[in-house]
């Protein structure tokens, strides 16, 4: 529909059409609904690496609505859901409705200033509420050990009830890091193409820190950051998959790489799926269960299927607990640890607020 040209017409049409898009939940649950506003320049996002997120809103959690995108316009107004994020419930429903009015207002007042004259309608609102159906999975060897994480996430959804059934595509080559895969631009299996044909609704981005020849966190950063931003400039969500450190590259502890994935979940609002501490977690809890294999570095079974089991609690905000899926290496008895390893620290991870 066309965008009215006064701020209160402006504000009534994007109401009109953010309800239409199942906002009505956040105003109709106001104490579980989270939801967040941001208004970005795309030149300045372009500038920064990054978008600029207004943090005082709500995260309405394993939802997205992205680029509700005036043609022609430097101007983005986004719903955005990152599941990660630790937030806080709406006081009341008052509270959400003011924040909710008052981002629009903001967005009406920025978009008559650029001049935006465009439309917001199907075309303009991708409504990213559905959940994840195909999903291209980006790494090295910890990605594809054990006949590949990606093959037993799929194998999880397919066991639910009802069965989700999701597309999955590797790319993962040995050794490889993020750095890498960016290296691999030009190919036309390489990530970076892949990921800009649009054909993927998620990103899972296994980084390997320690593999990493400059030994430098920071080269980690850089990639990270830039394929968030490649993943989002395609229309889809990017996940990292956090890893773990290992005795043949020493260099970096499993705090450190924490904190790194603190840092690029906190700049780019990607997802992390912390495998990593959840690897820890089940050590401490059944050290009789080894998270690695005999050359210390790359997953068991069990490391593999506790991988899966994050990964799809974080994909999907779903505790995995009871799914029948398991390989038939692993008891049932290990397998149920396992998918409560990794509700556990995906919960945690988020501060608690992951749903039931």
């Amino acid at each position: 529909m066309p965008l009215p040209t006064e701020p209160d017409a402006l504000r009534r049409g994007l109401e009109a059409q953010l309800v239409q898009h199942n906002v009505a939940t956040l105003i109709d649950s106001p104490a579980t609904a989270r939801h967040e506003m941001k208004l970005v320049s795309s030149e300045h996002a372009r500038k920064v690496g990054r978008p600029e997120v207004d943090r005082s809103g709500y995260v309405a959690r394993s939802t997205v609505y992205r680029e509700a995108m005036t043609r022609g316009s430097s101007i983005v107004a986004a719903w955005t859901a990152p599941s990660h994020w630790r937030t806080r419930p709406a006081k009341s429903k008052g509270d959400v409705m003011h924040r909710l009015q008052s981002a629009l207002v903001v967005t009406a007042t920025a978009a008559l200033v650029f001049g935006m004259v465009a439309s917001v309608g199907a075309q303009g609102v991708d409504d990213k509420n559905a959940e994840p159906e195909s999903i291209l999975f980006v790494g090295n060897s910890f990605t594809f050990f054990n006949d590949g994480v990606e093959n037993h996430v799929q194998a999880l959804a397919a066991s639910a009830d009802p069965p989700r059934a999701l597309e999955v595509t590797p790319a993962a080559f040995g050794g490889a890091t993020l750095a890498t895969h960016h290296q691999m631009a030009s190919l036309a299996s390489g990530a970076p193409k892949q990921i800009s044909s649009g054909a993927f609704d998620t990103v899972v981005l296994q980084g390997d820190i320690p593999e990493i020849p400059e030994r430098d966190i920071g080269v980690f950063l850089e990639h990270a950051r830039s394929f968030s931003e490649e993943v989002a400039d395609a229309g889809a969500r990017p996940v990292f998959f956090m890893t773990w450190p290992y005795e043949r590259l020493d260099w970096v502890s499993l705090d450190e790489i924490v904190d790194a994935h603190r840092q690029v979940e906190a700049e780019t609002g990607a997802s992390i799926a912390p495998v990593g501490v959840a690897m820890a977690n089940a050590l401490a809890e059944r050290p009789d269960l080894p998270m690695l294999g005999a050359d210390a570095e790359h997953e068991s079974m069990a490391g593999t299927y506790l991988a899966a089991a994050t990964i799809y609690a974080t994909l999907f905000d779903q505790n995995p607990e009871g799914l029948p899926y398991h390989p038939s290496s692993l008891s049932e008895d290990e397998a149920a640890f396992l998918q409560r390893i990794a509700w556990q620290t995906v919960n945690e991870w988020h501060g608690g607020a992951a749903a039931e």
